[in-house]
């Protein structure tokens, strides 16, 4: 096993801000307080799943002004992979909030499932749990993770804050993720250590 190259990081680190694409017709919002299904490729405004219902996504492009859980409610990935972009149009806190429910990935892969923020999200509140394999990039946002459950995959924003002690595992298959208007690269940057490492 090859250890990784560590070194400082020297300056500030500078990430691409998500590009929100146009996508599809724009449904207007959706509300579920029982099980249901969002259309791939199309644009949606507030959606708000409540009340234990299961939203369920499926592999496709989906453009949100922001998504709510509330109620023990979830996501469930049917099929994937899936991106999410939350635009922050009309809704700029907490317009991504997970806090309310949890994700189920029963894939494990958290390419099937990322959230992208754009820059004018100001917070977004996230979760995890035994099948949260997910990924969000907000590097404009300040991000609160809540519940203390486990999150295999990714988190990158402008702040993030970890309230209940969530472990995350980072998914390396995700070095190879393209979307939102760039592509990731081998290297992973984290300015917690700080330290670069080559993966």
């Amino acid at each position: 096993v090859l250890a990784p190259t560590v070194r400082p990081v020297l300056a500030a680190l500078t990430l691409t801000p998500v590009t929100i694409p146009a996508t599809g017709s724009n449904l207007g919002d959706l509300s579920c307080g029982s099980n249901c299904t969002a259309t791939a490729n199309n644009t949606y405004h507030d959606v708000k799943i409540t009340a234990g219902a299961t939203l369920t996504l499926n592999a496709g492009t989906y453009v949100m002004d922001s998504l709510s859980l509330a109620g023990n409610s979830f996501i469930n990935v049917g099929s994937g992979p899936i991106i999410v972009y939350i635009a922050c149009v009309d809704t700029t806190s907490d317009a991504l909030d997970l806090s309310g429910g949890t994700v189920a990935n029963a894939s494990q892969k958290s390419t099937d499932l990322v959230f992208m923020l754009s820059s004018t999200c100001a917070s977004a509140k996230i979760t995890g749990g035994s099948q949260a394999s997910y990924a969000i990039y907000a590097p404009g946002t300040d991000i609160t993770i809540s519940g203390g459950g486990t999150i295999y995959g990714a988190v990158v924003g402008a702040d993030v804050k970890d309230t209940g002690g969530s472990a995350i595992y980072y998914d390396k298959a995700l070095k190879n993720f393209v979307g939102g208007g760039f592509a990731c690269t081998s290297t992973e940057v984290s300015l917690a250590s700080p330290v670069i490492a080559s993966v």
